[in-house]
């Protein structure tokens, strides 16, 4: 009997035992959790995994500094317009594509990119602003600057990229370029991607023009003097039918003249100047002067090289595309040591289209474009400290 009570004792002992030892160790788990809890971050705001944004060298809003902005009430029924000031955006809106009377509003950002035109993007308020029709939004290119490189940008805030406005184009009365919208946000107007802006010698090719080519101004000397021959005129469509080669006959024959485009100045067009067209913009051209040197296809200097007049603004859009960065003169191709009529020349079937058609001097492969450096050059070095070049 009292063996018995004694086991049962014993037992019970044996369970509290196990009973405490439990509890402790689950106190002990409990702090480890709290204690853990209190040192992790709290999670992220947003459901679902976070995207990773496309990679992108452009700026993203982070790098916007604020300029200013304006503000105007719109009318739904009527409509209105409003414009950033210095005239960089403007938005007209038509009557019925606002669903109420909205207070409408652009922020002018300031934009640390070579490739933003302007310097400025603009951010259209409120954000997400619900549209029944879409408005147009238009933007000024700069001076000299081609619309063939521009476009209006738009700045996607999941992906933190820009990309190209979808519905957009150049307004050949204003000189701007228009962009029909759907929604309210970011926007800037930038070089097109893949365009060589700023000018980068490493991709730089040369070909040549001739100093009569269609796309300069031109006079006609008519009753003893010089007049211009107007773009729209019956005369100019003629002498476009013409092609370079009958037109530079007329200019070797003292009866027609053609002038540049006005860099800097409006200048009449010689055969034996070594001049060059060049895009606006180019740091190198700064001057009215570059050195122009005479490349194999490796990129290993030649040792023929030029000095030559920037005059005007070129390559045409077409040749911009295939890279060629500048266009020099019949007499600067001679100076690299070009023949005309051997190694580059006028199509005999269409003499509206140069060739260049040469061998490299290092492997003996043919090459359509004379590959070239383009260097700064200051024809009067005392005034300046320094050349950049590359």
């Amino acid at each position: 009997m009292g063996n018995n009570r004694l086991e049962n004792r014993s037992r019970i002992v044996a369970a509290l035992a196990v009973a405490l030892a439990l509890l402790i160790g689950m106190a002990f788990f409990a702090r480890d959790l709290w204690l853990n809890e209190l040192h992790t971050p709290p999670p992220k705001s947003g459901i679902g995994p976070k995207r990773t944004p496309a990679a992108s060298t452009e700026p993203g809003v982070g790098a916007l500094q604020v300029i200013d902005r304006v503000s105007v009430k719109i009318s739904a029924r009527d409509g209105g317009v409003i414009e950033a000031p210095g005239g960089i955006g403007r938005v007209s809106i038509p009557p019925g594509a606002l669903a109420a009377d909205t207070e409408v509003g652009i922020v002018r950002f300031a934009v640390h990119d070579e490739r933003d035109l302007s310097g400025t993007a603009i951010d259209l308020l409120p954000d997400g602003l619900s549209l029944n029709s879409p408005v147009e939004l238009s933007m000024p290119l700069p001076p000299g600057i081609d619309p063939e490189w521009a476009e209006i940008a738009v700045y996607d805030p999941i992906d933190e990229s820009w990309s190209a406005e979808i519905d957009q184009g150049p307004d050949p009365e204003s000189g701007r370029l228009i962009a029909r919208l759907s929604h309210f946000s970011l926007r800037r107007v930038r070089i097109r991607p893949g365009m060589n802006y700023p000018y980068d010698p490493t991709r730089g090719r040369a070909t040549f023009y001739l100093e009569s080519d269609a796309g300069n101004n031109f006079e006609r000397y008519f009753e003893g003097r010089w007049e211009p021959v107007a773009r729209r005129s019956e005369t100019y469509r003629e002498l476009m039918k013409m092609g370079r080669v009958r037109r530079h006959d007329l200019i070797s024959a003292g009866r027609l003249r053609a002038v540049t485009g006005g860099r800097p100045r409006p200048e009449i067009f010689e055969d034996r100047r070594r001049s060059a067209a060049m895009p606006s913009g180019v740091p190198e051209a700064r001057s009215g002067w570059v050195r122009v040197t005479r490349l194999d296809a490796e990129g290993n200097t030649t040792g023929e090289q030029v000095v030559v007049r920037v005059n005007d603004y070129g390559p045409g859009a077409a040749p911009r595309r295939a890279g060629v960065v500048i266009d020099l003169s019949r007499s600067a191709m001679e100076a690299l040591g070009l023949t005309w009529g051997e190694d580059f020349g006028l199509g005999s079937d269409n003499p509206d289209l140069a060739w260049v058609r040469i061998n490299d001097q290092s492997t003996g492969r043919p090459l359509r474009h004379l590959p070239v450096r383009v260097e700064a050059y200051d024809p009067q070095p005392s005034r300046s400290d320094s050349r950049r070049s590359w």
